[in-house]
């Protein structure tokens, strides 16, 4: 069954390919161009469609291992497991392989040349300074660490480390596409990476469950039900990081109405439809008859992938089809190409104020934290447990400051006016962190979640006493450590072209502001934190640390 699903899947997907590329027009060429470029054109977008179901396959199998898997007797990894870490291996290597011929065939898709016409220097240029080449060479890294961890692991945090790296590999492809073209191209290809991001975790989830259903057929129900509450959260971004990105793209429903890249998105959000009924009927029908008929669940679980598969090949014609709302050069001022958007106005007290522009990374973090929290706090309260109401207001105001840091008018003025960003990095480095550390979130956590009855199906309350007592947490939380990355982190950005280059590039940007709240977190937590710590630091030590880092 498993090899005639996979033969089903590949001959849909390289049929939507092929004629998504028709229909977008994304193998065009110019007359004047070699005779290779044709073939370059067709072989690009086939390299990356085997890129893109390695890749989702590699996470798909980790998430197999990881979240549907048993755990064995003595915490390493089960047959199941095992299998789930091997399919990643082998996903993961030929990730590698299509990632590397793409800087070939991108280089001479960018100079009209024929592979074999090719200098090395030229192809080294290509995936160190361009960013389709930089982002395959990223992707063949990461899919090479991949390979490694999940061959040799034998325990479930070698598996971790590669799923972390396996999701840093696929990010950076939304960098180098039509999103980075756009006016507005930080919510444009952070939306692109979101959308990328999850869609790999929600198809290759599903593929590795129906996997997990040949291998551990016992364990299927457990595995089922995690997938479907991974699904839910993954359509749900899918879905409005996708409208958001295609609407910064075609610009209006005109053009979505329009041949080629409109004609290849309608299809895409019908088929984004389609799988959300299939959601919708899993969990209200064959989820809960599960137990008693399996064959049902799995069969609609094939039907499933396979529309995935063809929504693949629609994403990789897109990807070559030019959207009707792209600027040209000629639009944007010198201004414009480096902040993302339009220049502001002078500053005035009311534009601080008034003047927002949320950033869609931070405002998204700070919506679900606060959704979460407060969850959190009502479960407590519906089974009788009280939580201090000072401990909410100040997570709350810790979210509110992050906001306020990345979307006000603040935001819009930090990338042009140094004081703003100063603001800003106070905020988001010392304020902000205080208040979010005094909410005692893993307390909080630890108290609403369900502890797990099933030891060999660890559950997240499990994972989280797991990662405090690991030895990574016990490093960070030492208090030298903690203030390094503080203080240490000021010197490296502002002493060094980190500052000047992050200005310039949207992702180094988003890590600044991240290194900010996440450092400043670290330390106030080994100082004031309520939560329960690997470590304890005596109160004289925590004020010779403050005092040394000041």
């Amino acid at each position: 069954m498993i090899v005639r699903v996979a033969l089903i899947v590949v001959v849909v997907a390289a049929g939507a390919t092929v004629l998504s590329l028709v229909v977008g027009g994304g193998v065009r060429r110019d007359s004047g161009l070699a005779d290779g470029a044709v073939a370059v054109a067709w072989a690009l977008p086939g390299l990356r469609l085997v890129a893109e179901v390695a890749a989702v396959l590699t996470v798909g199998s980790l998430l197999g291992a990881l979240v549907y898997s048993p755990r064995g007797d003595d915490g390493a990894l089960s047959v199941a497991a095992w299998r789930h870490s091997r399919v990643a291996a082998v996903a993961a290597l030929v990730w590698t392989v299509a990632a590397t011929l793409q800087v070939l065939f991108v280089t001479a898709d960018l100079t009209g040349r024929a592979v074999t016409g090719l200098s090395a220097r030229l192809v080294v240029n290509t995936a160190l300074y361009v960013p389709q080449g930089r982002a395959q060479l990223i992707a063949a890294v990461a899919g090479l660490v991949v390979f490694g961890c999940a061959w040799l692991a034998v325990r479930p945090w070698l598996l971790l480390l590669a799923l972390a790296t396996a999701a840093a590999g696929i990010v950076p492809a939304a960098f180098a596409g039509h999103a980075a073209s756009s006016l507005d191209h930080a919510t444009a290809t952070t939306s692109l990476a979101a959308h990328i991001l999850f869609a790999t975790i929600w198809v290759g989830g599903l593929a590795a469950l129906v996997l997990h259903a040949r291998w551990c057929p016992d364990g299927l129900e457990v595995a089922a039900r995690r997938f479907s509450a991974i699904a839910v959260f993954c359509f749900a971004a899918v879905a409005i990081s996708g409208l958001i990105n295609a609407w910064l793209r075609v610009g209006s429903i005109a053009n979505l109405a329009g041949q080629g890249y409109g004609s290849l998105l309608q299809a895409k959000l019908l088929a984004l439809a389609v799988l959300g009924g299939i959601g919708w009927w899993h969990r209200q029908s064959t989820l809960p008859k599960l137990a008693d008929n399996r064959s049902a669940f799995i069969k609609l679980a094939v039907v499933e992938v396979v529309i995935m598969a063809a929504t693949i090949g629609v994403a990789v014609g897109l990807s070559r089809a030019q959207p009707p709302g792209a600027l040209s050069v000629s639009d944007l001022t010198p201004a414009d190409a480096l902040l993302g958007y339009r220049m502001p106005d002078a500053p005035t007290p009311a534009s601080f104020l008034l003047d927002w522009r949320p950033d869609l990374l931070f405002t998204t973090a700070c919506m679900v934290g606060a959704w979460l929290y407060l969850a959190a706090v009502l479960r407590l309260r519906r089974n009788g447990t009280p939580w201090p109401a000072h401990r909410t207001l100040s997570w709350l105001a810790g979210v509110l400051v992050v906001l306020v840091a990345t979307g006000s008018g603040l935001a819009r003025y930090a990338p042009v006016l140094f004081s703003a960003h100063m603001v800003v990095h106070m905020l988001l480095a010392m304020l902000a962190p205080i208040l979010l550390v005094l909410g005692a979130p893993i307390t909080l956590a630890l108290r609403a979640l369900p502890a797990t009855t099933d030891r060999r199906y660890p559950g997240a309350r499990a994972w989280i006493v797991a990662a405090l007592h690991s030895r990574p947490v016990r490093l960070l939380t030492n208090p030298v450590i903690a203030a390094v990355l503080w203080v240490g982190g000021l010197y490296v950005m502002y002493f060094s072209d980190a500052y000047e280059y992050a200005l310039r590039n949207h992702p180094a940007h988003l890590a600044l502001y991240l290194h900010f709240l996440l450092s400043g977190y670290l330390f106030f937590a080994v100082l004031i934190s309520p939560d329960p710590l690997p470590r304890r630091v005596p109160h004289m030590a925590r004020l010779v640390v403050l005092m040394a880092s000041l």
